[in-house]
């Protein structure tokens, strides 16, 4: 592939990925994102055995929220609550 191709090739993933970026900034509000959140094992542990967790129960406690991934409601504003958990969509009542 010559130069020229090569940089038409580029230019067109460019152009593709600035319209995909348009798109989801024209989309309205609110969105939804997903976030990872990861615990530390040696934290985990540590709270395992602050509640009184044995040895084993600590070791496989410290895996409990090694990885949760958040799916969340922005808003314009940058305000965002969660509506759902790993998947599982949460329940919210109004509150009066």
């Amino acid at each position: 592939m010559d130069r020229l191709t090569v940089i038409d090739h580029q230019l067109a993933a460019l152009a593709a990925e600035k319209q995909a970026l348009l798109a989801r900034q024209a989309a309205p509000f609110p969105r939804q994102v997903q976030v990872t959140l990861q615990s530390n094992k040696e934290v985990m542990w540590t709270l395992g055995a602050e509640m009184g967790l044995e040895e084993e129960a600590c070791r496989m406690f410290r895996y409990a929220a090694c990885e949760v991934v958040l799916e969340m409601e922005v808003q314009r504003d940058g305000t965002a609550r969660i509506v759902g958990v790993d998947g599982h969509p949460l329940a919210w009542e109004p509150q009066a």
